[in-house]
């Protein structure tokens, strides 16, 4: 599965979603990035349920799709940081 959201790809893969062609599937979840580069959408069945812009954050999109999925919401920080890392001043 190629993917221009690499970070929520990983996030949902180690929730425990699996590759189902050009998308990752939990149940009659789909989700999978789009043709627009950073876009991707989530799917139940052939209903769309959102589409997510670029500018959209990981945690947003992944956050969706546990809660879409009856994940587990403290699930979420076992696949994505909560907060990101300081980056040192020099």
């Amino acid at each position: 599965m190629t993917t221009n959201r690499p970070d929520v790809a990983e996030a949902l893969l180690a929730a425990g979603w699996t590759h189902n062609g050009n998308e990752l599937r939990n149940g009659d979840l789909f989700w999978r990035a789009t043709t627009q580069p950073g876009d991707s959408a989530l799917r139940r069945g052939v209903d769309w349920i959102a589409e997510f812009t670029p500018h959209c954050p990981a945690i947003a999109v992944v956050a969706a799709c546990l809660a879409a999925a009856g994940q587990p919401v403290d699930q979420l920080a076992d696949v994505i940081p909560l907060r990101p890392h300081a980056t040192p001043t020099v």
